[in-house]
């Protein structure tokens, strides 16, 4: 384990000094893995005041402001596409790529298109929200949704297919890290797993960087002249 490896390479160089703990390189270790450093990032935030007087000016510009609140506005997926993609100079093929809008609705019937790329790379590897939505529902229960999507999808491929846990440490815990071996083996990706995230970037996977990546080689092969050029190749791509 690094750990130990950086325990025993500390005592070796410096055997004069105060050896710390297996425990002190471990939480080093974990560190450098999330974030990439090891400094103590201190923020210096201005104490708010609160009396009276703020409290009604906050009160009172969430009456006259009233639209630039959407917290509690209906989300609707409209579309959920499926692209095919046959990579084959690559040596993992993208299989599908899923191109999914979501149109927010916002007062006097304003509307803003948000667009979502997600990748599952030769029916291998899949993202969790993508996972989350053949497993629950939307009370949260356990449930097989999307059936005729497994079905199309070949046998020996599900029972290889590999799980892609987020990058948030606090997803992390040892009850997780238990059910995820149990059910994929050595086939998934975490920070508690044999297979790291990279450090540093913990909202961005191998995949991401894949398909930005790809993406980016794709459009930059022709010469761009104007901003409407590029959203054209971005979006034909």
């Amino acid at each position: 384990m690094a750990n130990v490896r950086a325990k025993n390479v500390y005592a070796a160089r410096y055997p004069c000094r105060f050896q710390p703990s297996r425990r002190t390189f471990n939480n080093v270790c974990d560190k450098l893995r999330q974030i990439g450093s090891i400094s103590v990032r201190k923020i210096e935030r201005q104490k708010r005041v609160t009396n009276e007087e703020n409290e009604i000016g906050v009160l009172a510009s969430v009456v006259t402001k009233e639209k630039k609140y959407y917290g509690n506005k209906k989300r609707l997926v409209e579309t959920n596409e499926w692209i095919g993609v046959d990579l084959t100079e690559e040596e993992t093929r993208i299989k599908w790529i899923m191109n999914r809008e979501a149109r927010i609705e916002r007062e006097k019937g304003k509307k803003v298109k948000v667009s979502y790329n997600k990748i599952w790379i030769a029916g291998e590897i899949w993202r969790w929200d993508e996972w989350e939505e053949l497993l629950r529902d939307e009370n949260g229960k356990t449930k097989e949704r999307n059936e005729h999507l497994l079905e199309n999808i070949p046998l020996h491929t599900r029972q290889t297919m590999w799980f892609q846990q987020d990058g948030c440490p606090a997803h992390s815990a040892r009850i997780i890290t238990q059910f995820l071996n149990v059910t994929f083996g050595d086939r998934w990706i975490g920070c508690a797993g044999n297979h790291k995230w990279p450090a540093c970037s913990p909202d961005l996977t191998p995949l991401d960087f894949y398909l930005w990546g790809k993406l980016k080689q794709q459009v930059y092969n022709e010469i761009l002249t104007t901003k409407e050029d590029m959203k054209e190749l971005v979006s034909h791509k």
